[in-house]
C-alpha cells in the first residue's frame, strides 16, 4: 500500500497543486517552517480525516473564505483509490472515488501512521493522552473499533448526565449494566493490543536504538484492584459516583503504564529515549498490520533526525528500506547524502518539487 499522489488547495501554506510521490523512502526537505510539516498533515488528514497538530479543523484553512480540500491516489494490492476531503467552516465531506462516504469508510480502506513530536506524550503525556493514541493504534488495525469506543462514549455521556442531575441510584445502575459489557470489551481490546505489539515493540527499541534498559509495559485498570471482578466492581461504586458526581472507574479513566524495570519512563527517560520508545510502538503497530493484511502501511515521520544520532539513523533508515513507503522530513541535506535509491522533495514556501541525490 503506497500514496500515489497529492493534491491541496488552500491547506495551510501549500502550493495549490498536484505531487507525485514513490514507494520506498521520500524525503521532504528544507528550511524550518517552509511546509514539510503541512506536507506530511495534509497526507495524514485525507486519509484519516484527523489532524496530528490540531484538533480545529480551522486551523487548517489558509483562507477562510474559501474552501479547503485534499485529494490523494492510494495504490493498495495494484488497485487504485482515490480519497477526497472538503473542508467548508464547520463541515467535513468525505469522498472515495466520486461517492460521498463516513470515516469508518477510510479506515476500512486504508491506514496511514505518522509519528511526530507530539507522539513522545505516549510517555510522557496524560493518561488522556496514551488512551487516547493507544485507541488510535489499535483502531488503525481493527476498524470497528472506533464504533466500540463511540458507543462507550455516548452510554457514558448518558451516564454523566444521571449523576449530575443526582437522579436515583437504580436508574443509573441500569444504564451501567448497559456499559460494562461495552466497557469489557475495550479494555478486552486494549490488553490483547498490547500482549501483540508488546514483543515486537521492545525489539525494535533493543535493535535499532540500542538502549539496555530493558523496557516493560501494562494495561492499568483505574480503582479496580481485582481485574476479574471488574463488571461487579462498577456495580459496587454506583452509591460513591453518584454521591461524588462523576464516575471513578471506566475504560475513560485507565492508563498505560510504560517503565524500565521499576522506574516510569516518564521520569527516568531522556528525550532521546522517550522519541525512541513512541517510535518502537508505533513500529510495532505497522509490523502487526503487515502481518494480518499482509502489507505495510505508509509510515510518516516528521523531523525524525531531530534527536537521533547519526548511528541510530542510519539503523532505522536500513530498517524502513524493504518496509514500504515512508516519508520522511528534515532541515539537514547532509542526512540523505549517499542515499542514492531515495526520493527527495524540496520545500520553499509551500512549493514540493522533486530533486535527485547528488554522489
Amino acid at each position: 500500500m503506497w500514496i500515489e499522489s497529492i493534491h491541496t488547495h488552500n491547506f495551510r501554506n501549500l502550493q495549490d497543486e498536484a505531487v507525485r510521490l514513490n514507494q520506498g523512502l521520500n524525503w521532504l526537505i528544507g528550511p524550518n517552517g517552509q511546509g514539510k510539516t503541512n506536507c506530511l498533515e495534509a497526507l495524514y488528514f485525507v486519509i484519516t480525516t484527523k489532524s496530528f497538530r490540531t484538533s480545529r479543523n480551522a486551523d487548517l484553512f489558509r483562507n477562510r473564505r474559501d474552501t479547503t480540500s485534499i485529494q490523494a491516489s492510494l495504490v493498495k494490492n495494484k488497485a487504485r483509490f482515490r480519497f477526497s476531503v472538503k473542508l467548508q467552516p464547520g463541515k467535513v465531506s468525505r469522498f472515495l472515488g466520486d461517492k460521498p462516504c463516513k470515516p469508518i469508510d477510510f479506515f476500512e480502506t486504508a491506514v496511514v501512521l505518522a509519528f511526530t513530536a507530539r507522539d513522545k506524550i505516549l510517555v510522557e503525556g496524560a493518561p488522556s493522552d496514551r488512551r487516547q493514541l493507544l485507541d488510535r493504534m489499535i483502531a488503525s488495525i481493527e476498524p470497528n473499533y472506533i464504533g466500540l469506543i463511540a458507543r462507550y462514549r455516548q452510554i457514558q455521556n448518558q451516564c454523566r448526565k444521571l449523576l449530575l442531575q443526582k437522579n436515583d441510584l437504580s436508574t443509573y445502575r441500569g444504564f451501567k449494566r448497559t456499559m460494562i459489557p461495552i466497557a469489557q470489551k475495550i479494555i478486552d481490546k486494549r490488553r490483547e493490543f498490547l500482549e501483540l505489539i508488546r514483543e515486537p515493540s521492545i525489539a525494535i527499541h533493543q535493535n535499532l536504538f540500542a538502549d539496555q534498559e530493558p523496557l516493560f509495559f501494562s494495561y492499568r485498570l483505574h480503582n479496580c484492584p481485582v481485574p476479574n471482578q471488574y463488571g461487579q466492581r462498577h456495580l459496587d461504586v454506583c452509591a460513591e459516583e453518584m454521591l461524588h458526581g462523576r464516575a471513578v472507574m471506566g475504560p475513560h479513566l485507565d492508563d498505560l503504564d510504560i517503565r524500565f524495570i521499576d522506574h516510569k519512563a516518564k521520569h527516568f527517560a531522556s528525550s532521546g529515549q522517550v522519541r525512541s520508545i513512541a517510535l518502537s510502538l508505533k513500529l510495532a503497530v505497522r509490523e502487526l498490520y503487515r502481518e494480518r493484511y499482509g502489507f505495510h502501511p505508509p509510515l510518516l515521520l516528521d523531523d525524525i533526525d531531530a534527536e537521533l544520532d547519526s548511528e541510530r539513523l542510519l539503523r532505522l533508515l536500513n530498517y524502513l528500506d524493504t518496509r514500504g513507503q515512508t516519508l520522511i522530513s528534515t532541515s539537514k541535506y547532509g542526512t540523505i547524502q549517499g542515499r542514492l535509491h531515495d526520493h527527495v522533495y524540496m520545500v520553499d514556501d509551500g512549493c514540493i518539487s522533486s530533486e535527485r541525490i547528488s554522489e
